[in-house]
């Protein structure tokens, strides 16, 4: 048989191939290590005709499929353009018997041949549990086709090789018998899977942002956009949103809702910051972009919110919600304007601060309950300076002790501790909000050594007491009163010198005067 196929059909030039074929050990041998081998040949009439051999069994390795298709055929057109085809056979009850599936749809889900060319039932087992019903349903749809023309088609998900499931837009027609019950259902399937992954991508993010916001847009890489989501709130303009949907563009749309709803001063910052090209571009960078705005809704103006999503890495749809932030920006405003007026007061306070230092050679702030406190100003070539340099003190009582050990002399030392200690300041500035110290101090490198202390409160409540002390050295007004001093003892002693000689001849006269050219004073 085979030698008088080869004979009458086979085209000479082709025929060493069709005998290597025709080698029965030699397939087998190959079968056993792939599943499937493919010849080419031409027959007589130059018919160009494909040759598969697959393994039927794998417990039977001596059992195989041979399938003869002329390449030039409907049927080798279609498996080579990859179409998945597939083929329901019914019994005369109308009930699904065989499922058939061609080599591409196989291929589709790594799957062998005979795998698809079983039993209705079987191949229900491989369609995802959630979608079974909807596939028992279409049965029923097809049924219902009574039209040669009508078609059918769904989607659902079944299972590959690897146990995922993969999702398939699913077209078929009914053929009838002639004695009108149903005889076959044939159609094809379309890979979707991309797509609805795409989609349930989309639908997560959707999800995640629907509670925030109240209406939310898919914007398309064309800009077409879809409202996606929509819940009532009494600030949602019914109108803004059907002439969004209308105008279906989103550069167009945006510049009419502007139009209508923004108000002139604030219209250009709004198109720069919802322009198509600068969302993509900040969607790239940012999970999420967000434009707070102010919409003017017949002489109500009010801050909403848009935010921006990325959709999908390889192409630039992306979704766009709206929700009402009048609440937040305003809070915001009002704490940015204290804000403002706290810093407008601490500036001023800083200006008083620093004519302050310009007076003391040093300033501290300290909290008088924690005796924490800290350095708002040092003068170079001090003794604070120095001590300061060296090691770094956390505790006010613990930095003076360490200055009158350094610089305060021993016998005015206790005096010094005492009135700077923290108790004592905080006492002491209970019954007066000023108070002032002055000592006198080993001579710095500025040859200063008569200084005044000055303690102020500036705060108190149930846990803190804060004070200012500045110090500053007064040795020029000591230089003064040092003279003043020396005047008055000058003046006294002469006085008392003055009052010894009078005395003195007082012992020897009845009447003394001190003359002057006006007038005589009686002294005794």
């Amino acid at each position: 048989m085979i030698d008088e196929y080869r004979k009458h059909f086979v085209k000479e030039s082709y025929r060493s191939v069709f005998d290597a074929v025709m080698d029965y050990g030699y397939v087998y041998s190959v079968l056993k290590e792939k599943s499937e081998l493919c010849y080419l040949y031409r027959k007589m009439d130059g018919d160009l005709v494909k040759l598969q051999i697959k393994s039927y069994s794998k417990q039977d390795e001596n059992l195989s499929i041979w399938i003869f298709t002329s390449e030039e055929s409907d049927e080798a057109i279609y498996e080579s353009l990859g179409t998945a085809r597939w083929k329901i056979m019914f019994d005369e009850n109308e009930n699904p018997l065989v499922y058939q599936g061609n080599n591409a749809l196989c291929r589709m889900f790594h799957y062998a041949y005979e795998d698809f060319s079983s039993g209705f039932r079987s191949f229900l087992s491989y369609v995802h549990p959630d979608d079974v019903n909807k596939v028992k349903q279409s049965i029923d749809r097809f049924k219902a086709l009574r039209n040669l023309n009508e078609q059918h088609d769904d989607e659902f998900r079944l299972r590959n090789s690897d146990g995922e499931y993969q999702w398939v837009h699913s077209i078929g027609k009914t053929i009838w018998q002639e004695n009108g019950k149903i005889k076959n259902v044939c159609g094809i399937f379309i890979d979707i899977n991309k797509r609805k992954q795409k989609e349930e991508k989309q639908r997560r993010i959707i999800d995640g942002l629907a509670n925030e916001y109240v209406t939310m847009w898919l914007v398309q890489p064309d800009q077409t956009c879809e409202l996606c989501r929509y819940k009532y709130a009494e600030w949602v303009i019914q109108e803004a949103i059907e002439m969004f949907g209308k105008i279906n563009h989103y550069t167009k749309s945006i510049r009419d809702y502007a139009e209508r709803y923004i108000d002139e001063e604030n219209r250009a910052a709004f198109l720069k910051d919802t322009a198509y090209e600068r969302v993509l571009k900040e969607i790239q960078e940012n999970p999420i972009y967000q434009v707070i705005y102010q919409r003017n809704t017949y002489g109500q103006r009010a801050y909403y919110q848009i935010s921006f999503a990325k959709l999908d890495k390889n192409d630039n749809s992306f979704v766009m919600g709206f929700k009402d932030v009048n609440e937040v920006v305003l809070e915001e405003i009002k704490k940015n304007n204290q804000l403002e007026a706290a810093l407008h007061k601490i500036e001023k306070e800083k200006d008083i601060l620093d004519k302050l230092c310009s007076d003391f050679t040093a300033v501290y702030f300290v909290e008088l309950n924690s005796k924490t406190f800290e350095s708002v100003h040092i003068s170079s070539n001090t003794n604070a300076e120095d001590i300061l340099r060296k090691q770094v003190f956390y505790n006010f009582d613990s930095y003076c002790m360490r200055y009158a050990s350094s610089y305060i002399s021993e016998s005015d030392k206790k005096d010094f501790l005492d009135w700077f200690k923290c108790e004592n300041l905080k006492k002491n500035l209970t019954e007066n909000n000023r108070i002032t110290y002055h000592y006198q101090s080993f001579s710095n490198k500025s040859h200063q050594k008569y200084f005044e202390a000055q303690a102020i409160k500036v705060k108190e409540d149930e846990k803190h007491c804060y004070a200012l002390l500045g110090f500053r050295y007064i040795d020029d007004i000591m230089e003064k009163e040092k003279a003043i001093q020396e005047q008055i003892q000058k003046a006294y002693e002469e006085v008392i010198e003055s009052n010894e000689i009078i005395s003195a001849i007082a012992k020897s006269y009845c009447h003394i005067y001190l003359g002057y050219i006006s007038k005589m004073v009686n002294i005794f």
